[in-house]
């Protein structure tokens, strides 16, 4: 006998092993079910975190393109009084 269950197993009926076996599946797959819930959670919690990062970086390269084309516009304005 391959493990303690098939003891079990041989004294219910066919029908009784077979309800057995799906009951152990179906927690197998709750299981499953549960992890990837959390994963899920904690995937959607990071792309949130990184969703507002990146907007801060576009804001902040947004501020510092405008910075650099006024410093450029000042300098073509200084050359052009040369």
């Amino acid at each position: 006998m391959e493990n303690s269950n098939n003891i079990i197993d041989t004294k219910l009926a066919p029908w009784q092993q077979e309800t057995l076996k799906l009951e152990q599946r179906i927690s197998e797959l709750i299981s499953i079910c549960n992890g990837l819930q959390d994963d899920n959670r904690v995937l959607h919690s990071e792309l949130q975190s990184t969703v507002k990062e990146r907007d801060l970086l576009l804001n902040k390269n947004q501020k510092a393109l405008a910075r650099v084309s006024a410093v450029l516009t000042t300098v073509r304005e200084l050359e052009a009084q040369a």
